[in-house]
């Protein structure tokens, strides 16, 4: 992703007092901790670029990364984070940010722990679109569709084991909103860059990860 851009930057990390203070620190987002991130201050057309790495910092899974330029954030993949049953339920059913409040979602590949939490985010008020690549389209389509069954499994099962009197566990999400979050993705094929917001483009590249 790339934003014209002047050769005065600098990297930081910001606590959650609000103090900037270079690579330390930590976030605490209500009662979940998140693990270190860095805010990378630039300037794009004379407005200041951030990234805060809400996922996938101080582990591999649950890729999420915030952009903040130009007065639009962009999130770079949305991915699903895989570890203990409760651990993965807090931090995969809940956002740092208001999904309604971000403009557009650039999705590197289909891996689910890139991809795997974008039918929440469409479910709790995300509306923009999805930029990805034709391949990574396809197989997000089948993957998310998977997710969201394994999802709805996984509550009946417990429903079936809860005791008496505790309320019923919902899926995280469903196939039907894995089904409505694809209707917002938008393809974009290699090497060919594409506006994702005014004065932001993207630009996919093959790293050969996984097909797309």
């Amino acid at each position: 992703m790339s934003a014209r851009s002047s050769a005065n930057s600098r990297s930081t990390n910001r606590l959650g007092t609000g103090k900037i203070i270079p690579f330390s620190g930590s976030e605490t987002y209500g009662r979940r901790r998140t693990a270190k991130f860095y805010n990378h201050l630039m300037s794009a057309n004379g407005s200041p670029l951030q990234v805060t790495f809400w996922g996938a910092a101080r582990t591999v899974t649950g890729s999420m990364h915030l952009v903040e330029v130009n007065g639009h954030q962009i999130l770079l993949d949305c991915g699903f984070y895989q570890g203990k049953r409760s651990e993965a339920r807090q931090r995969n059913s809940t956002f740092p940010f208001r999904p309604g409040d971000i403009h557009a979602v650039v999705l590197s590949h289909a891996h689910i722990d890139h991809s795997g939490n974008i039918p929440n985010l469409v479910r709790q008020g995300f509306h923009g679109p999805i930029y990805c690549t034709p391949a990574t389209h396809d197989l997000t389509a089948v993957m998310l569709a998977d997710s969201a069954k394994i999802q709805e499994e996984d509550a009946e099962f417990l429903n079936r084991h809860r005791p008496k009197g505790e309320r019923p566990i919902e899926p995280l999400y469903t196939r039907e909103d894995a089904r409505r979050c694809v209707t917002q993705f938008y393809s974009i094929p290699y090497d060919r860059p594409g506006e994702v917001t005014p004065g932001v483009q993207v630009r996919f590249l093959d790293a050969g990860n996984l097909l797309g």
